[in-house]
């Protein structure tokens, strides 16, 4: 029952935001406090919890381009179009962008798994095209 809550909460408190907005004289700065905003809420957190892993950076920096991609492709269709057009479609895009990735990550892993015998697809394509050495005899053909 407390996660329906908290779920609820989640999508009252994302539209809230949204149609103030919509609703802005200036929205690009309105999106911009609230993100600073929410950004000062969640540092504190960070002296309890420490920062990232090493490894994670390249997750965040890439999460980081894609919100902020996503934010400016809402502030223009919120230029364009109504707030009851634009924002379920922003909503249901980004699960359909999520379920893009994980495919295109778990093809990536199949591919690796089938070809570790030979190697990886990086290894693969480093033989067969000059990158960072000359060129070695092919151990991998397509098949197709």
């Amino acid at each position: 029952m407390k996660f329906t809550l908290a779920a609820l909460l989640s999508a009252l408190l994302h539209a809230g935001w949204n149609a103030a907005v919509k609703a802005a004289a200036r929205p690009a700065e309105t999106m911009t406090a609230q993100m600073l905003l929410g950004a000062a809420m969640v540092v504190p957190a960070l002296f309890w919890s420490g920062l990232p892993a090493m490894a994670s950076w390249p997750w965040v920096l890439a999460s980081t381009l894609t919100n902020t991609l996503t934010v400016t492709a809402l502030l223009r269709a919120y230029a364009l179009g109504g707030f009851g057009v634009v924002y379920p479609v922003v909503r249901a895009s980004g699960s359909a962008m999520a379920y893009g990735f994980t495919v295109s990550i778990c093809n990536a892993a199949g591919m690796s798994w089938r070809l570790r015998k030979t190697g990886s697809p990086l290894l693969i394509v480093r033989r067969n095209w000059r990158i960072g050495g000359r060129r070695q005899s092919p151990q991998w053909r397509p098949t197709c």
